[in-house]
């Protein structure tokens, strides 16, 4: 069974304009539950941000929906989660800054994501975040990190507009031609 809640208010780290869907359906559930999110995705969303883990590979269930998604949604951002473990794993180590360390995490981890889903690792647009760490200590590094990252993804989202906008555009156009 799917269910539709909106949720309106100011949100702090959500900026105007931006509505964020939560759609496991595609993934899960029966076929008619599948079918009514992919049309639900198809009709309202610009873009996808799928959330993977930093130190994973992409398994064949992503893979398989990174596949479909691309016929319905013009670009798909890449947020590597548990960031803080490679943050700690950097600091355990030492030599170096534990920053360019994660930095260097995130860029694997996007190369890694690049090459299973068949496409460049300049064309992945990512970021790396401590979720979990953010919310236990909101004044520590990590928590700094998370809203810096964040920002930085939605200045990626709001940069990637004129060719979602385009995309759909010509999506429309191909649409009409062909009806």
């Amino acid at each position: 069974n799917t269910t539709e809640i909106e949720i309106e208010g100011p949100a702090p780290r959500v900026p105007d304009g931006v509505v964020l869907i939560d759609a496991p359906a595609l993934t899960e559930g029966s076929t008619e539950e599948r079918a009514r999110a992919w049309v639900t995705l198809a009709d309202r969303a610009d873009g996808c941000i799928l959330l993977a883990e930093l130190d994973r590979a992409v398994s064949e269930s992503t893979k398989r929906f990174l596949q479909q998604v691309r016929e319905v949604v013009p670009h798909v951002l890449l947020v590597l989660t548990k960031m803080d473990k490679a943050f700690v794993n950097a600091v355990g180590r030492g030599g170096g800054d534990p920053w360019e360390q994660v930095e260097h995490a995130r860029r694997i981890g996007t190369r890694r994501f690049a090459r299973e889903v068949g496409r460049s690792p300049d064309s992945v647009l990512s970021i790396a975040v401590a979720a979990q760490a953010a919310l236990d200590d909101p004044s520590s590094g990590l928590a700094r990190r998370f809203e810096a990252e964040l920002t930085k993804l939605f200045q990626l989202l709001r940069q990637e507009r004129a060719l979602i906008l385009g995309t759909r555009a010509a999506a429309a156009v191909s649409r009409c031609i062909a009806g």
